[in-house]
């Protein structure tokens, strides 16, 4: 199966720096600055995407090529905020149905389109009306009212959203749509998507040194500390 996922932060400033990424239950572990870099693909500059760290282009997301199908994922974004601080964004991906050998949080590549641009049949589901600004999962810096299926733990005295939890629920699509140009400008290539459990470094290296906000420790990224509802 093949997994279109966009690690993004928005409004993100010179400070912001992608630490590394890690998707379950695939066991997938990518290093920003190795594997992986951020890079910023759209007109607004103020958006950092996670991509395969190959070449110069700015590309959208990144591919995941798995050896079988799954009705869920979780992918976690460990994003450094400066002085070491790290934010981290856990979103939990949930299938629709298995019709297709692919997806993407990409809604754009849901739609249906004309002749010139693939032909491609609406696999938007019913009763989704909420645009996809308020709706696809991103990190941010500051808690958003209109953001659906959101969770934010914020620490008190800097306002920063230092955890988000998203739940994002998307449909499968033909996997030729991830090749559409002229829909999701910049696509991942096929030839750059990761592979089930590519497990890059040793467990310490995997994400770099970091400070936990939550509980003051110097810590790997992830500190895994239980003090999020102390906040």
């Amino acid at each position: 199966m093949r997994l279109h996922v966009r690690p993004r932060y928005a409004r993100a400033g010179m400070n912001v720096e992608l630490v590394g990424i890690h998707v379950e239950p695939f066991d997938l572990w990518l290093r920003g600055g190795f594997e992986v870099t951020a890079r910023r693909p759209y007109p607004n500059k103020e958006y950092l995407v996670a991509c395969r760290k190959k070449g110069k282009l700015a590309v959208d997301g990144i591919l995941i090529e798995t050896r079988r199908s799954v009705s869920e994922f979780t992918c976690s974004t460990f994003w450094r905020l400066g002085e070491g601080v790290i934010a981290r964004h856990h979103v939990l991906y949930r299938l629709l149905d298995h019709d297709f050998k692919a997806a993407s949080d990409c809604m754009m590549l849901w739609r249906a389109t004309t002749a010139d641009l693939g032909g491609w049949s609406n696999r938007m589901p019913s009763g989704s009306k909420r645009a996809a600004i308020y709706s696809e999962p991103v990190m941010e810096d500051r808690s958003h009212p209109d953001r659906s299926h959101t969770e934010d733990i914020i620490h008190k005295k800097s306002g920063l959203v230092l955890i988000r939890r998203q739940v994002f629920e998307m449909p499968t699509i033909e996997p030729k749509r991830l090749q559409a140009s002229g829909v999701c400008d910049r696509l991942p290539a096929l030839d750059s998507a990761f592979k089930e459990s590519e497990v890059h470094g040793s467990v310490p290296e995997r994400i770099e040194i970091g400070t936990c906000m939550l509980c003051g420790k110097t810590a790997a990224g992830w500190c895994g500390c239980s003090n999020e509802p102390s906040l």
